[in-house]
């Protein structure tokens, strides 16, 4: 068996070694209140570290080869912690003959999903990559074209002219070549976005709605599902209307609001 270590492939480890990790793996409660405790514990802390460590490096720069964006060693430990809390996830992990290749499978696969989901914006304004279930699917919408829908669907619930959000909307389309698990906090610290006058709850509000709340944005992306049909609307998706109010509730809160509940939500 091959694994990862400081980001080059060696042979992985002792049978002791690998003893551990099933050990530990099979320690995991399927739980969900006690699921996020266990990490906090020795187990579960020498389990982050292990795939930070050994799958940082490698899954990082293999998305910056397929999407052009890259991930923080601890984006990977921290999407292997949301993937281990579905059964079926942690269930396979258990009885995997090789479980760091099984593990590696899921993160990497899981973490195509999520950037494959949205885009890398040209300065021509088209989408130069997509998943490629969205390019099977039907052709897809153009991003100022994008822009433009997702306005009108949040504008009624926006409480600012149209032309402020579509600012705020396509300042996102833009930057959607960003490491997207950053890009919520990077924009509310954005001076570009401050000095034009939008507050932080505002600007979280909008990307919340945009790109999807964190970590599991292709849920509820407006934008996203926008690109993929342009005929989408929202009537047919509970998470989605649950979003557009939620932006709504936001958007009318006063600056200093649950702004920092906002940037831990997502």
């Amino acid at each position: 068996m091959r694994g990862f270590r400081d980001g080059k492939e060696c042979a992985i480890d002792t049978a002791d070694d690998l003893n551990r990790l099933r050990a530990c793996v099979h320690s995991i409660p399927d739980d969900p209140p006690v699921y996020g405790t266990w990490w906090a514990g020795d187990e579960g802390r020498w389990l982050y570290d292990q795939i930070a460590e050994r799958f940082g490096t490698p899954i990082s720069a293999w998305l910056r080869r397929r999407f052009g964006t890259p991930c923080d060693p601890y984006d990977v430990a921290n999407t292997a912690v949301d993937i281990l809390a579905r059964p079926t996830s942690l269930s396979g992990l258990q009885s995997a003959y090789e479980p760091w290749t099984y593990l590696y499978s899921m993160i990497r696969r899981e973490l195509s999903k999520q950037l494959g989901g949205f885009f890398r914006v040209d300065v021509g304004g088209d989408l130069s990559r997509v998943c490629e279930e969205a390019r099977e699917e039907s052709p897809l919408t153009p991003v100022d074209e994008a822009v433009d829908q997702v306005t009108r669907i949040l504008a009624p619930h926006a409480g600012m002219p149209p032309n402020r959000l579509r600012e705020l909307v396509a300042y996102f389309a833009d930057h959607g070549d960003r490491n997207l698990s950053h890009l919520h906090s990077v924009a509310a610290r954005d001076p570009e976005l401050l000095q034009r006058g939008y507050t932080k709850g505002q600007i979280l509000a909008a990307a919340n709605a945009v790109l999807g709340a964190r970590p599991r944005h292709w849920e509820a992306s407006i934008l996203g599902e926008v690109i993929r049909d342009r005929d989408w609307t929202p009537a047919a998706s509970p998470a989605h209307w649950r979003a557009i109010e939620k932006f709504g509730r936001r958007m009318r809160q006063p600056e200093g609001t649950d702004v920092q509940e906002f940037a831990r939500a997502g």
